[in-house]
């Protein structure tokens, strides 16, 4: 399942060749189903980054 977010920072990765994510632009991300506890933690992965529910705002939950 897909959903939008918007982080509610900036991330960057120490590797470079991994995206930044910017906290003004909207990313689609997946549920982190492989992460234990990840409905009640509200785990998404957005590219390389995995975040948790206070990390992100919520745009859209029902994107295909």
């Amino acid at each position: 399942m897909s959903i939008l977010i918007q982080p509610k920072d900036d991330y960057r990765c120490a590797v470079y060749s991994r995206p930044a994510l910017d906290k003004s632009k909207i990313y689609s991300a997946t549920l982190a189903t492989n992460q234990p506890d990840y409905i009640e933690k509200g785990l998404v992965f957005c590219g390389d980054y995995l975040l948790g529910k206070n990390e992100y705002y919520l745009i859209d939950s029902e994107v295909a």
